[in-house]
């Protein structure tokens, strides 16, 4: 989003950056989108907006990185990857980072956010914004914390469902960022993601 990070990043001396990008499915990620906002009070129904879309543009952020350091500083990684095969995800990283890819790495499988901290109730969610709690909070190891959010839920949780008109929308407007994707990363969207581009 920030077009001045990536040349603040480049403007420190003797250092060699790698970028690992994470992507996921536009619909999936909008969704999330729109549920963050909601539970924090920041959009009260569901409908796309600017800050959606704009995050989703992939190719035009990654575009600002590509410019000033170059292709083959950026690893690209599905989210959906990550989720199915962390190991083989991690070991990949590994890879790029140029680093032992037989490093063995504990808890892949932890979950550590998931839609049940959306759910939270709102009363609590405030409270957790205050930095002692949230630093006390950080030492519960998250699969305590998981548990703690079914506890913690609303009695009646939302759920954030698009309509026909707008993934029409969402695809109408980044369809061109994802055919440059496409072209400059390689990636075939319709076997990743069953979308037609």
């Amino acid at each position: 989003k920030y077009g001045n990070v990536a040349a603040k990043i480049a403007s420190i001396e003797n250092a060699n950056f790698k970028f690992i990008y994470i992507i996921r499915h536009p619909f999936a990620r909008i969704t999330s989108h729109i549920g963050h906002l909601l539970a924090e009070g920041f959009q009260n129904k569901v409908e796309i907006i600017e800050e959606h879309l704009a995050y989703t543009e992939y190719a035009r952020q990654l575009s600002f990185y590509k410019e000033i350091f170059g292709r083959d500083s950026i690893h690209i990684l599905f989210l959906e990857d990550l989720q199915n095969n962390p190991q083989e995800q991690l070991t990949n990283i590994c890879q790029f980072l140029e680093i032992d890819p037989n490093y063995k790495f504990t808890r892949i499988n932890t979950i550590r956010n998931s839609k049940n901290t959306l759910n939270i109730n709102p009363q609590l969610r405030n409270l957790y914004k205050n930095p002692i709690v949230k630093s006390l909070g950080n030492l519960v190891p998250p699969e305590i914390r998981q548990k703690f959010y079914g506890v913690a839920s609303r009695k009646k949780p939302f759920s954030v469902e698009l309509s026909k008109q707008d993934r029409e929308l969402i695809m109408k407007r980044l369809q061109p960022d994802l055919i440059q994707l496409e072209k400059e990363y390689g990636i075939n969207f319709s076997e990743k993601w069953n979308l037609s581009i």
